[in-house]
């Protein structure tokens, strides 16, 4: 359900199945659904509602205003929240009701966590199988766009069973790497190696979807081990050190032996074999990005936008970074309010931790908010993050809200 996928000339059958399912369902056990409603309208959460309806409404008045008629972003961006719910919504009653009917928050989080290894698993099946992966090709839906770019050599690994794989899925991996490195603090005193196994096969995703979501994992990794790992198990560090010394050689043998990984290799550290070989860290996609998409627009576009998210061909004024394009389209204001909607559920997440004195869960807030500042310097993930936070901070609500019922 966190990643469904079509297949050519079933559309009908694969929508009905991952939206007419989820609907008829929770219509069948509106207890559930009501005991949702409560928990996210009874708690703080009912302003990232506010915040999404007055979104909503902006994201269609803004280019009536401006007279442009470019719904883009109401249909791309915060539509997606509303093509999601139903899902969302049928994972999170069947987990009440079958699983753990006292809305174990944790247990929850696992389970996502569990979904995104699992889609990396498929990856690598893809990359270890070339003709398993051109025949899904052949018979999974997907844009035009996606199917041409997961054609590219140096994107071989781009790609999962729902299609060409990119920005948002190496967003969630980064997301399971911050909810993997909670689970590791809550029970750092009783780890061992194999509790790493799913934060690295994460960190390894983040290595096939996309380089930002490398970047920010290893920061998140490195900030988990200086404040947490290497102060409570020094000895554990050590042997994790050395598993990904052992790693990396291992990723260096195999782009020096085998064609395909190296051009790979070349995609994925691009940065890094740039420093090495001109002294300047940065690739072509990061020139790119800070010399032609970061930029100051003029002053009315800073005050009310243009109307316009999408041009003629690609993205407005060919930028596709998440700082810009909201502003290019509505302005400040409205770049404030679509920053307020994740602002809402973060805070929220930040004050039930706090009530609760769980220090690890205010630790992991933290890195989350690391982590998409620096992603919506590359592109945007905000309607993204929601979608995956939104059950999650729903579903701690309820688990308060079980618990205090006794």
């Amino acid at each position: 359900m966190y990643f469904p996928f079509v297949l050519e000339g079933f559309e009908i059958v694969f929508y009905g199945l991952f939206y007419g399912v989820p609907l008829a369902y929770c219509a069948l056990n509106l207890r559930y659904v009501k005991k949702i409603a409560v928990a996210v309208i009874g708690g703080g959460l009912r302003y990232v509602l506010y915040c999404y309806a007055a979104l909503l409404a902006m994201s269609i008045l803004v280019p009536i205003f401006h007279g442009t008629y470019d719904l883009s972003f109401f249909s791309e961006g915060v539509l997606s929240i509303v093509k999601e719910s139903p899902r969302m919504i049928f994972l999170m009653v069947v987990f009440a009701k079958y699983i753990s009917p006292k809305c174990d928050f944790i247990l929850f989080a696992r389970y996502f966590v569990w979904s995104m290894c699992c889609y990396v698993l498929g990856t690598c099946l893809f990359v270890l199988l070339p003709d398993l992966k051109a025949f899904w090709y052949g018979v999974v839906k997907d844009s035009e766009h996606s199917r041409e770019v997961a054609l590219q050599a140096d994107y071989f690994t781009r790609y999962g069973w729902s299609g060409f794989s990119g920005f948002a899925h190496t967003f969630k991996c980064v997301l399971g790497i911050v909810l993997s490195c909670y689970f590791l603090s809550r029970e750092v005193k009783r780890i061992g190696l194999k509790d790493f196994a799913a934060p690295l096969l994460l960190l390894l995703g983040t290595f096939f979807y996309g380089r930002i979501g490398m970047l920010v994992a290893v920061l998140v990794a490195i900030v988990f081990v200086f404040f947490v790992l290497l102060k409570k198990r020094p000895m554990l560090t050590t042997r994790l050190a050395v598993g990904v010394v052992v790693l990396c050689i291992v990723l260096v043998a195999g782009a020096l032996t085998n064609e395909q990984i190296a051009l790979w290799f070349d995609w994925a550290f691009a940065v890094l074999i740039n420093f090495f070989s001109t002294g300047q860290l940065e690739s072509a996609s990061t020139k790119i990005l800070f010399e032609d998409m970061l930029f100051i627009p003029p002053l009315d576009t800073w005050m009310i936008g243009d109307g316009r998210y999408s041009g003629d061909v690609g993205y407005y004024m060919n930028t596709d970074s998440g700082l810009m394009r909201p502003l290019l389209f509505g302005g400040i204001l409205f770049c404030v309010l679509r920053y307020a909607l994740l602002a809402f559920l973060v805070g929220y997440l930040w004050m039930s931790a706090r009530k609760c004195k769980d220090r690890p869960a205010l630790f992991c807030v933290a890195l989350l908010c690391m982590a998409v500042l620096i992603f919506e310097i590359k592109g945007e993930v905000v309607f993204v993050a929601v979608t995956v936070l939104m059950p999650l901070a729903a579903m701690y609500s309820m688990q308060i809200r079980t618990t205090k019922d006794g």
